[in-house]
């Protein structure tokens, strides 16, 4: 089979199948969720965070250089989502994605943000 035909026969599978969706009270963790037919209703906000002009910095700074700042970036913006309840879900280059749930999920999501922006600005 062809590229072609095994895409759209994926598409097709994806399409055609019921999907049991439950509900959820909690971040759900990467084992518990069903890559087939389903899925998990929670609601949630989501922050992702990335350093701005990562891609300049790693075309024009020593690489050695360029990766601690991405990494220094990284591990203080993971440290801040965790420590406003944000529950992280991936890494992505210079990007990471956290999970808000609960009461006060919005504003722990925009307190979060903000310590991270104060904290580049401060570190700079």
């Amino acid at each position: 089979m062809g590229i072609e035909a095994d895409t759209t026969s994926g598409i097709q599978s994806v399409l055609a199948e019921a999907w049991a969706i439950s509900k959820g009270v909690a971040v759900p963790k990467t084992d518990a969720i069903v890559m087939k037919n389903g899925g998990r209703r929670v609601d949630a906000t989501y922050v992702y965070a990335d350093l701005a002009e990562s891609t300049w910095l790693a075309q024009n700074i020593k690489d050695e250089i360029a990766g601690k700042v991405i990494r220094v970036y990284l591990n203080a913006a993971a440290r801040l989502l965790r420590h406003f309840e944000g529950e992280i879900r991936s890494f992505d280059g210079d990007r990471v994605m956290a999970i808000f749930m609960g009461k006060s999920k919005n504003t722990d999501a925009v307190r979060a943000a903000f310590a991270i922006c104060g904290t580049v600005r401060r570190t700079v």
